[in-house]
């Protein structure tokens, strides 16, 4: 539904010579909207006009290459009962819907578990779903994504604990060891 008021507000910030870089996110909050190679300058004129169009859009963030242009609200996902405020850039699943069967698929799968280990956990999207029945520890090489699940946790209520662990699971996988401490693994 946004289509056509970002098709209309997007090109002031296009170059003729080089692609315009858009990721749009559906969060709870609203659209977030982010921009990568954006031609010229942000002025104090431009600021404006962003502001302007995202608050006439419903758009709860504007990001211009990594920078916080405009925010009328954090962006926000639930992840089971939790709301993790999402920081600009981290990875989420591209369809909401598929998220949540994944959710329940891991869950029935674990129910039985007192301790998981969530491996790429990413911000949290299959760990506090997890949480509500087994303790919790989730690992992922992204920190921007292992802070927001942190934060999250510390406001989290009616879940066991989680705890939010960076490691870049490639260059440093668990061993044999380590995971024997858990009883499943996602």
């Amino acid at each position: 539904a946004a289509m056509p008021a970002l098709r209309e507000f997007l090109p002031q910030f296009a170059s003729k010579t080089q692609p315009l870089r858009v990721t749009v996110t559906l969060t709870d909050a609203g659209l977030d909207v982010q921009l990568g190679d954006v031609r010229g300058k942000l002025t104090p004129v431009l600021r404006a006009r962003i502001a302007e169009g995202a608050t006439a859009m419903a758009i709860c963030r504007v990001v211009i290459d990594g920078e916080i242009v405009f925010e009328a609200l954090a962006p926000f996902l639930m992840f089971g009962a939790t709301r993790v405020d999402i920081p600009p850039g981290i990875f989420i699943q591209a369809v909401s819907q598929a998220e949540a069967e994944m959710a329940k698929a891991a869950v029935a799968a674990t129910v039985k578990a007192k301790h998981v280990v969530d491996l790429f956990s990413g911000a949290g999207a299959l760990s506090f779903p997890l949480a509500r029945h087994a303790r919790v520890t989730a690992f992922d090489s992204d920190k921007v994504a292992i802070a927001a699940l942190s934060a999250a946790t510390r406001k989290a209520t009616h879940i066991k604990p989680v705890i939010a662990a960076f490691r870049d699971l490639f260059r440093e996988p668990l061993s044999a060891r380590e995971l024997a401490e858990f009883d499943a693994i996602v």
